[in-house]
């Protein structure tokens, strides 16, 4: 929750993959796309984006994961509004800086490890650009 109320999602484009990492992965969770149907937690701010997840996604099992539109993302540290993000480590949204791949711009502001809102560049975002 941010700013007083629940994040939601506006005009979600959804895909699915399927988790085999080893553990669930939380609603909010940046992704990218792994071997066939499967999806990996993103781990770095220059990994090909899939998007993130719609809902929490067991392991073992397919999820929904959205590609495009307004959705919630777990962030890493308080952001901004109007700030492009990238992925954490951890898949957390994180700051883009120049060469990163952008997951989005931020709806909302957001604080550490709490959902607010992301409007998704789609699916392998793009590159910040050089400033």
């Amino acid at each position: 929750m941010a700013n007083g109320y629940q994040s939601r999602e506006i005009d979600p484009v959804p895909t699915s993959g399927l988790n085999s990492t080893g553990a669930e992965i939380p609603k909010g969770t940046i992704v990218a796309r792994g071997a066939g149907e499967t999806i990996t937690v993103a781990g770095t701010d220059t990994a090909v984006l899939l998007g993130v997840t719609g809902e929490d996604i067991p392991n073992g099992s397919y999820g929904r994961v959205v590609t495009r539109g307004v959705v919630p993302v777990i962030f890493s540290a308080a952001q901004t509004v109007g700030v492009r993000v990238t992925a954490a480590a951890n898949g957390k949204a994180q700051a883009a800086t120049t060469g990163d791949s952008v997951l989005g711009i931020t709806r909302e502001v957001g604080a550490a490890d709490t959902l607010a809102e992301v409007e998704l560049a789609g699916p392998g975002g793009g590159a910040a650009p050089v400033i």
